[in-house]
């Protein structure tokens, strides 16, 4: 510990390259030297939750007299992203919910400001991700609810956000999943993969497959949202991701055998990929390598849906 009372980093750092030279095992710690480094750990843990409280605090500040509006919100967007590279860390992330953070993040997805409400919403997704303590908690905050209308924002990056977040809040945790899909999460993402924003379309597309893979019985369900029509649509995209992704369901639809006869039905899909195909087989060879895994996914749909 240095004399101004803040942890010796630099003593750390040396410690560190005396004791293992990243060839040989470390050596063993002498008991003095490894109280020091359990100190200076605790003391920057201790230090990461009291900024995240500052910020937690700072958040749901209105503004003040001789500070502008746009400075409060300049300032408050710079204090999510911090908030942000904090909560990436688990330990973190499971403290923001007993610091009381997530209500003030509820707040903010509903701000006028854009800015904060994208942000806040990535915070959210950092949080929850492969974090089912915190996947709960945010459920039990009513973060689902305030997704799902952020997925309505006119602003594209909130929406993209927001499926980041649902995405992030629903996998590997079913009692999320089981939320989404009785708040028509399902009708919520087959209306949004024909969104006019490409990065929107993607995301929903992915978070489809995902909730699908994970319960078969509801292809129907989504083929009968139209959702084989939006496909056939989305194979003709300009972007290479959402043509991709739109393949690739189109081939997971096509493992439910009531479905295969309706994707064969679907106007125009056959020429559509045909047309696909050549047009990649006269690419030069780096746009062709590019083009690999949808050409796989075109030959893999043709074989299974028109050849007899």
């Amino acid at each position: 510990m240095s004399s101004s009372g803040e942890p010796d980093w630099s003593g750390l750092l040396k410690w560190s390259l005396n004791y293992c030279d990243g060839t040989t095992k470390p050596q063993e710690l002498p008991a003095e030297e490894r109280a020091w480094l359990e100190a200076a750990m605790k003391d920057q843990v201790i230090d990461e939750v009291s900024v995240m409280k500052q910020i937690n605090g700072f958040l749901s500040k209105e503004a003040e007299e001789g500070v502008s509006e746009a400075e409060l919100v300049e300032t408050k967007e710079e204090l999510l992203e911090e908030l942000q590279d904090i909560v990436d860390s688990i330990d973190r992330a499971r403290d923001l919910t007993s610091i009381g953070g997530f209500p003030v993040l509820m707040e903010l997805l509903s701000s006028r400001h854009e800015g904060l409400r994208w942000r806040s919403a990535e915070v959210i997704a950092t949080s929850v991700q492969n974090n089912p303590p915190v996947q709960q908690w945010a459920l039990d905050q009513a973060a689902l609810p305030a997704l799902i209308c952020l997925c309505s924002d006119p602003v594209e990056t909130c929406k993209v956000k927001a499926l980041l977040a649902l995405s992030c809040l629903i996998r590997g945790h079913e009692p999320a999943q089981n939320a989404f899909r009785e708040s028509e999460g399902l009708q919520l993402l087959c209306k949004l993969v024909t969104s006019e924003d490409t990065k929107v379309g993607r995301k929903a597309v992915q978070l489809l497959r995902h909730l699908l893979r994970d319960n078969v019985s509801e292809y129907q369900a989504a083929v009968d949202l139209n959702l084989l029509d939006s496909l056939r649509n989305l194979v003709a995209s300009s972007d290479m991701m959402v043509r991709e992704q739109a393949l690739q369901l189109l081939l997971e639809c096509c493992s439910q055998d009531n479905i295969v006869s309706k994707v064969q039905a679907l106007p125009g899909l056959q020429s559509t990929l045909q047309a696909r195909l050549k047009e990649i087989s006269s690419m030069d060879k780096e746009d062709q390598e590019a083009s690999r895994e949808e050409q796989s996914a075109i030959t893999r749909l043709i074989s299974s849906v028109f050849t007899s």
